[in-house]
């Protein structure tokens, strides 16, 4: 497993399949609605989302991003760490991110670093992401969600 996200996604040393990979989630990163974040998911992809939501599907959970992206505007999400692997016909990609966007009512910026864990499997020679699991860093001993936390490339 390589960190690529350090080397500004230096693929050296990937396979052209963890290429591919890395390229998926740098588009998802830079997606600005539910289309472009959804657009390489198997239908039968299951997301769990940063709260409680659980949805089984595509559908529901591009309905739920979509739902989401209404409130906000210019997204802005950096990868600040990014592993890939690739053996086969399954993938997975780890990684840190930093959310930034400003608020559709002209409400105050969103700024927060979450974790995101991506699985994908190879269907008739395409990655098809079939898992997505986001989080954000939680203080077990106060119990409270960790919003903010070190925002550097390296």
């Amino acid at each position: 497993m390589k960190n690529v996200a350090s080397t500004i996604f230096d693929t050296a040393g990937l396979s052209a399949d963890e290429v591919e990979l890395v390229e998926i989630e740098r588009k998802m990163a830079l997606a600005q609605n539910a289309e472009a974040i959804t657009g390489s998911w198997d239908d039968q992809a299951v997301y769990f989302d940063f709260g409680a939501g659980n949805f089984p599907n595509k559908a529901e959970a591009h309905a739920e991003i979509a739902r989401q992206f209404e409130n906000v505007t210019n997204l802005r999400t950096r990868i600040l760490e990014l592993e890939v692997r690739a053996e086969g016909s399954i993938g997975y990609a780890f990684s840190r991110q930093n959310f930034v966007s400003d608020s559709a009512g002209g409400g105050p910026e969103l700024n927060f670093v979450f974790r995101e864990t991506d699985i994908f499997l190879k269907k008739e020679g395409r990655w098809r992401l079939v898992h997505q699991h986001l989080s954000v860093p939680t203080d077990l001993a106060s119990g409270s969600v960790v919003f903010y936390s070190e925002v550097s490339d390296t």
